[in-house]
């Protein structure tokens, strides 16, 4: 099915039922006639689950009976592919209740602690948000469509299927809350190539020839020798907003591996405060927010006096929506 392009109707896509390993689509009578592999390419399944479903019997069926990608669809029918998902064993942890800030037939979006990593690691097989979210997911792959460090707090948002990753995985627009040493003011966009340093393995820096990295900011208060700061990100570089105000002379409060000093909170003061995109199945506006944790509270009231009111219209007075400083490709 390499040969049919990958060009989803939003309108099928939405049509989606899912059961175990399956994905089903009611067939509307306009397309009556279309071969199912198009078909299914149409409603946004991949070639790779369909290669794999062909030569399996019953991996595409129409209305329960075994059908190949060039037979024909009927009018109202149901056609289901396989997904090719078996049941996953993870190794369950306990201890840490992970919050799930929203669910529905597809995703789930979670409030990661900081403190754990997403996956698990050789060090820690058992401590990781997948192994606390091992009962959303003792059937399926563990998909996570947003990357937060490991001290890094706030939204995570995972697919519940390839199908589901493949329609969700460049929407989410992403804002954070950071606290940045020294006081910066108004808003900015910092427009500063990442790469990997050359002198220490964990570290990332800015470097000429190094991968495109666009951060927006905005200030939301001063004080204390600090700035609160609302952050979007365009791109997704590792350690982006930490290089990026790293590099401004700004590391993060509490971010020892780029300079930033510990006094007032353990680990780098990031949160990531709010996920914004349209629903590729409902066609719903999404806006999943995640409250701040008690550590990230306290250095506010600390150092502010509180937590300002975070309206969309601050969320929206980003660079590029509006006049700001810009901070040029180079500096």
């Amino acid at each position: 099915m390499a040969h049919t392009p990958y060009n989803p109707n939003p309108a099928l896509r939405a049509t989606v039922q899912t059961q175990a390993q399956r994905l089903c689509f009611p067939v509307p009578a306009e397309l009556a006639g279309m071969p199912v592999g198009a078909f299914l390419r149409r409603c946004g399944v991949s070639a790779k689950t369909l290669r794999a479903a062909k030569h399996l019997y019953g991996g595409i069926a129409q209305n329960g009976q075994h059908i190949r990608t060039v037979d024909p669809v009927e009018a109202g029918a149901i056609v289901s592919v396989h997904t090719g998902e078996g049941p996953r064993s993870y190794r369950p942890a306990e201890g840490i209740p992970i919050e799930v800030l929203y669910e529905d037939d597809h995703m789930i979006a979670f409030n990661k602690p900081a403190g754990l990593n997403t996956h698990p690691s050789n060090r820690d097989a058992a401590d990781s948000l997948l192994n606390y979210a091992h009962a959303h997911f003792a059937q399926r792959t563990f998909r996570p469509l947003t990357r937060l460090d490991k001290q890094t707090s706030g939204v995570l948002l995972t697919a519940k299927t390839a199908f589901a990753a493949t329609a969700l995985k460049t929407l989410p627009e992403k804002t954070y809350l950071a606290i940045a040493e020294g006081e910066l003011t108004g808003r900015g966009t910092i427009d500063l190539p990442i790469s990997r340093s050359i002198d220490q393995v964990k570290q990332r820096t800015v470097l000429p020839g190094g991968a495109a990295s666009i951060t927006h900011y905005r200030t939301l208060a001063t004080g204390g020798g600090h700035s609160l700061l609302l952050v979007r990100l365009i791109t997704g570089r590792t350690h982006q907003i930490r290089v990026h105000l790293k590099h401004l002379g700004h590391p993060l409060a509490g971010d020892d591996l780029y300079g930033g000093a510990t006094h007032i909170i353990g680990r780098q003061a990031l949160h990531g405060l709010c996920l914004r995109f349209t629903d590729p199945f409902s066609g719903e506006a999404r806006h999943i927010t995640a409250p701040l944790p008690a550590d990230f509270t306290a250095a506010c009231k600390q150092l502010f006096g509180g937590l300002p009111a975070i309206t969309d219209e601050l969320l929206g007075g980003f660079p590029g929506e509006g006049p700001g400083m810009s901070i040029p490709y180079f500096i």
